[in-house]
């Protein structure tokens, strides 16, 4: 069960890349994008960023980098310092942007990504055989769709509710008495999510992001929270 809460934790955890800037860039146009990232959970909170480019509106690549602090009582744990390094790597090729009345367009596309999560300091007893056990890594890739709706409220301001699913295939290296044990596992998550966002006349624009995830794993949902910038190229 341990290994197994673990594991759902961190397929929350690989779909941090999130409002990728082509929907919010206008229809054609390359760019780049930082985020600042908050994230919270009933087991851990971390933050982190991201930086990411548009391709001509059509393919989004991000590179994300987190750090994670779990809570010892809620996750059973031996020290109170477990933490968590996130690196993520991921594409998103947008097959159809289409404005449907002036105002509003619609957006789907696919994504794949890749990404690797090393522990420090997360032990827990009564793991295999009931011996102290050590988690080491866990590494992840994903494939899936994601849509998104964008409306122009007013002049320089646009609203984006946003939806994916994702199916996840993953590996979990623990050590126990210098023992290194793999494990597998798959699932399927998804995230709903709203961006808010203001152009400027240079065509660069903030936003800001919240999210929720939830998979097939159990009851608890994800929350994120994000800032970001666009600079269009």
């Amino acid at each position: 069960m341990k290994k197994l809460f673990l594991i759902i934790c961190i397929i929350f955890l690989g779909i941090s890349a999130s409002a990728q800037i082509s929907t919010l860039l206008e229809k054609g146009k390359s760019g780049i994008g930082i985020k600042g990232i908050y994230e919270t959970s009933n087991s851990f909170y971390g933050f982190g960023g991201k930086i990411d480019g548009s391709v001509a509106g059509k393919l989004d690549i991000e590179f994300i980098y987190e750090n994670r602090y779990w809570d010892q009582a809620k996750n059973n744990l031996l020290k109170a310092d477990a933490t968590s390094a996130y690196y993520e790597g991921r594409l998103t090729w947008w097959f159809i942007r289409k404005e449907v009345i002036p105002s509003f367009d619609v957006n789907f596309g696919v994504l794949t990504s890749v990404d690797y999560s090393p522990f420090k300091n997360y032990m827990y007893a009564g793991g295999t055989d009931g011996k102290d056990t050590y988690s080491e890594y866990y590494l992840d890739g994903q494939i899936g769709l994601v849509s998104s709706v964008v409306f122009q409220v007013e002049k320089n301001w646009f609203i984006e509710p946003a939806f994916s699913i994702q199916y996840e295939f993953g590996k979990i290296q623990e050590s126990v008495q210098n023992e290194k044990r793999n494990s597998s596992s798959t699932g399927v998550t998804s995230k709903i999510g709203l961006s808010i966002m203001k152009r400027f006349t240079t065509g660069s624009a903030i936003y800001l992001t919240t999210e929720q995830y939830m998979d097939t794993y159990g009851p608890y949902p994800f929350y994120q929270f994000s800032l970001g910038y666009i600079l269009p190229l």
